[in-house]
């Protein structure tokens, strides 16, 4: 029987999908993948996640990373504001508030920056959350089977009673190194049928 679920935070509780971002401020595709590669395809951005370095040293080595490229302007556009994608995911929410409800115990577990989940924690949603772990405070992101484990570890969950949702397949396939019940999300609707297939009903 399931008790806890688990839920990634970008793609899945909040909105977070640089490529379409992207497009939507510049119609450009060529700059479009410029700075896709440049900020979030870089291994600056992977360390961010890691928590090896700060948004501020980040910043400098985009910003020089963007004169480079001739794409200084552009650049300092998207390092202004790419924070504004970070919407909330409202059907996401509300379906945890369901759970919360029907006694779940509900986690996080994401390949995210100090700087971005210190932006999250301040969300109303998040008092929803009974724990989590965040890739940037112990230094191991996503699909690794470690950071599945610090998250059982730390909190005494059972695996066989956990179900993980992550939007990229291979993090949710990645649970199952641990035992932990994975579940590629791509919408709500979909979650909810693919819990419905392990017994959860939402009624």
């Amino acid at each position: 029987m399931y008790k806890n679920l688990v839920f990634d935070l970008g793609g899945v509780v909040v909105n977070y999908n640089p490529r379409d971002y992207l497009m939507d401020r510049f119609f450009y595709e060529r700059l479009e993948n410029k700075l896709f590669d440049a900020v979030f395809g870089s291994e600056e951005w992977i360390m961010l996640d890691r928590g090896e370095m700060s948004l501020e040293e980040a910043n400098e080595i985009f910003l020089q990373r963007g004169h480079k490229l001739d794409i200084a302007f552009e650049m300092q556009a998207v390092l202004d504001n790419w924070p504004e994608m970070l919407t909330d995911r409202k059907a996401t929410i509300n379906l945890m508030r369901l759970f919360k409800k029907k006694g779940y115990q509900l986690y996080y577990l994401s390949n995210i920056s100090h700087e971005m989940l210190g932006l999250l924690r301040q969300r109303p949603f998040w008092s929803l959350f009974d724990g989590g772990i965040a890739s940037c405070e112990v230094g191991i992101c996503k699909p690794d089977p470690e950071i599945y484990e610090i998250l059982l570890q730390k909190y005494h969950l059972s695996a066989h009673q956990t179900i993980f949702a992550d939007d990229r397949k291979e993090n949710a396939l990645g649970a199952f190194s641990a035992g932990i019940t994975g579940i590629q999300f791509h919408n709500v609707k979909n979650f909810c049928n693919m819990l419905l297939s392990y017994g959860i009903n939402m009624d």
